[in-house]
């Protein structure tokens, strides 16, 4: 009767294709994170435009100011129909509590829906090693008279075309929230906004168990993440390669930040 066990060495032979294909398989995946950010420094800048007026024109459509962008201002958003709206005007926002670096970005009341996106060089995503926490902040400032233009007047920063945070059209249309795309979800800041004032939105991006967006309206710390969250956003995009502003209100916007820590968004005036 033949043997009805392989003999060791068969199984070996045997395991051997199997055992390259799956190293093969971790290189490939590996690959995919970006060398820059599996060595990245533990704070800076990753990314930041101070939407400064360049030689080009005053539209921000095309602008490629700032750094750490991989590809200049461009249409972008959920049913955006146009971004020849957004002008880049020559002073800084007014009332900011950070540093601006001269210049801003403006736009009136639409009656469609308007929107602009940019490409980071380095995609927010987990990362294999280390804390994949980033933040990112910047200066909004609603124009008069709040609520006109298109669905009830929003505006607001968008991260993959598919978070938003902002002045929304419904539901707490007088506070920060952070929501989905279309409003789906929203959570409401408490932190109410006025025309003619400039605001501070911080927004902490955690890829950490459990993955969540954190927003803080014109917080008092400067070096340290403040304890208490304004709003808590728990429906994570599983990356975040593209920031944007979108809207159908009128407002001022400055100094979009995206950092390692907490303390490099909100730099002082």
């Amino acid at each position: 009767m033949k043997n009805r066990y392989l003999h060791p060495l068969f199984l070996l032979l045997l395991s051997l294709p199997l055992h390259f294909a799956g190293l093969s398989a971790q290189k490939q995946n590996s690959s995919i994170i970006p060398e820059s950010l599996l060595n990245r420094p533990d704070r800076g800048l990753l990314a930041s435009d101070g939407f400064t007026p360049e030689s080009e024109g005053p539209g921000l459509d095309r602008s490629n100011g700032g750094t750490g962008f991989s590809l200049p201002w461009e249409l972008g958003g959920f049913n955006a129909r146009f971004a020849d709206n957004f002008t880049v005007l020559t002073n800084s926002i007014p009332g900011a509590s950070v540093r601006t670096s001269g210049g801003c970005v403006t736009s009136p009341p639409t009656t469609a829906i308007s929107g602009l996106h940019r490409y980071l060089e380095d995609t927010l995503l987990p990362l294999p090693v280390g804390t994949s926490v980033w933040y990112i902040s910047i200066l909004f400032r609603p124009s008069e008279p709040l609520g006109k233009g298109a669905f009830n007047g929003f505006f607001g920063l968008t991260l993959d075309d598919e978070i938003f945070i902002g002045k929304p059209g419904d539901g707490a249309v007088n506070e920060w929230v952070i929501e989905g795309r279309g409003g789906a979800n929203q959570v409401a800041s408490g932190k109410r906004l006025a025309a003619n004032r400039t605001d501070l939105l911080v927004v902490k991006v955690d890829y950490n168990r459990p993955r969540r967006l954190s927003l803080w309206v014109n917080p008092s710390e400067r070096t340290t993440e403040p304890g208490k969250t304004d709003a808590v956003y728990e429906r994570l995009p599983s990356s975040v390669g593209r920031i944007g502003l979108y809207s159908t209100g009128a407002f001022m916007a400055d100094e979009l930040r995206v950092g390692r820590t907490y303390a490099d968004v909100v730099p002082a005036p």
